[in-house]
């Protein structure tokens, strides 16, 4: 009997060995922030400057298991090190940035040319020993196959940093379906992204327009300018583009067609109930993304349903203490009354509501949207007040 048992365990030693190398324990939970570096770029070739980070950001925001760092969070802390937002971000300045904001992993990208080819690389490095957790390179035959091969191996990267793989297969929307082919309007889009964090839609909007005219079927540069044409005030460009951007829907991610029916429903046919279901459909699937909680809540206020208002305005907090919504409410602008705050908007229901920003802008929202928004604040101010009395 001794050999069949020795037999036995043997076997279930080797099980064990192909068990834990087949599936190795996650590099990162769901609580680990990750810093997105600037790609290292020695090709010389501007083309690639802004656009590769901009590609893979978009991509690993359709990942609900990895938490970016936000483009403003980055910027804050930029700040903070002394440095302005335009200075890359690489090598020791990202591992500093991932350190100060407790990040667990700084994820750093590089392209190379070899002859006609192309390197692509992205590195997983520990923020705080700089060693390198996952590494991923992929070769592409040419300048029109590196998107291609960055979505590849971006998507391969995002198993190994510990998403399951169900999620990964479900949630991975090759990047030139989710943004656009042309490396050029990629660009123009990551030009328009970047200046509207440092300037504001007014700057930024001519870089979303020049993304449309190099790609007409480019859904994510549509929505940046409608959003712009809406914080500036023009209603009718706002509603044209979209409507275009809704149009286009089927040519974005699962997570940005959260945002485009949303933006469509609250913007060009003002049906905000339709809205805000798809608000709450995109905080089901990414609970930890402050934009539909913002948003949902500009619907409410716009509805005259000041408590659910204040409830998503909470969340925002919560979420990203250094969004618009919170810099109004530490600006303090508030009507004179709390019975005021409490009364519900004139015609509620009956407009349709401008959206705040999308992920990562910086722009502010409109000012009767900031005035909305002040008034919840007033509001929740009335009632700590009350409570102490």
């Amino acid at each position: 009997m001794l050999v069949p048992l020795a037999a036995l365990v043997v076997a279930a030693l080797v099980a064990a060995l192909l068990f834990y190398t087949r599936h190795p324990k996650s590099t990162l939970t769901e609580k680990d922030t990750i810093v997105l570096a600037d790609f290292v770029n020695p090709t010389g070739d501007p083309v690639f400057e802004d656009t590769l980070k901009q590609a893979l950001e978009v991509q690993l925001e359709q990942s609900p298991f990895l938490n970016i760092l936000s483009d403003r969070k980055v910027i804050a802390t930029l700040r903070l090190m002394g440095r302005t937002p335009d200075q890359p971000v690489t090598g020791e300045a990202a591992r500093e940035v991932c350190q100060r904001v407790g990040g667990k992993a700084m994820l750093a990208g590089s392209i190379a040319r070899l002859g006609t080819q192309y390197v692509v690389g992205l590195n997983a490095i520990n923020c705080n020993t700089g060693d390198t957790l996952v590494k991923e390179q992929a070769v592409a035959q040419g300048k029109e196959d590196v998107l291609n091969a960055l979505g590849k191996i971006s998507t391969d990267i995002r198993a190994k940093l510990g998403e399951s793989l169900g999620s990964v297969q479900t949630l991975a929307t090759p990047i030139e379906e989710a943004t656009t082919s042309s490396l050029e309007a990629l660009k123009a889009y990551s030009e328009c992204r970047k200046t509207w964090l440092q300037k504001g839609d007014a700057a930024a909007l001519p870089f979303a327009k020049r993304a449309i005219a190099l790609d007409p079927n480019f859904a994510l540069a549509y929505v940046s300018a409608a959003v712009s044409y809406t914080n500036l005030g023009q209603a009718s460009l706002a509603s044209e583009n979209a409507r275009k951007a809704y149009e286009l829907r089927d040519r974005v991610s699962d997570r940005e067609k959260y945002n485009i029916g949303a933006f469509y429903y609250s913007i060009v046919t003002g049906e905000l109930e339709k809205s805000n279901q798809a608000y709450q459909l995109w905080k089901q699937s990414y609970p930890r993304d402050f934009v539909p909680y913002g948003n949902l809540g500009n619907n409410y206020m716009w509805l005259g349903r000041w408590e659910e208002a204040l409830s998503e305005a909470r969340e925002v907090t919560r979420l990203e203490p250094n969004s618009v919504v919170n810099a109004f409410n530490r600006i303090g602008r508030v009507p004179p009354t709390p019975e005021h705050a409490a009364r519900p908007a004139k015609g509620a229901g009956t407009h349709r509501a401008p959206a705040p920003p999308t992920r990562g802008a910086a722009a502010p929202l409109c000012i009767p949207c900031a005035a909305r928004w002040c008034r919840v604040h007033a509001l929740q101010r009335f009632r700590k007040s009350e409570k102490k009395d």
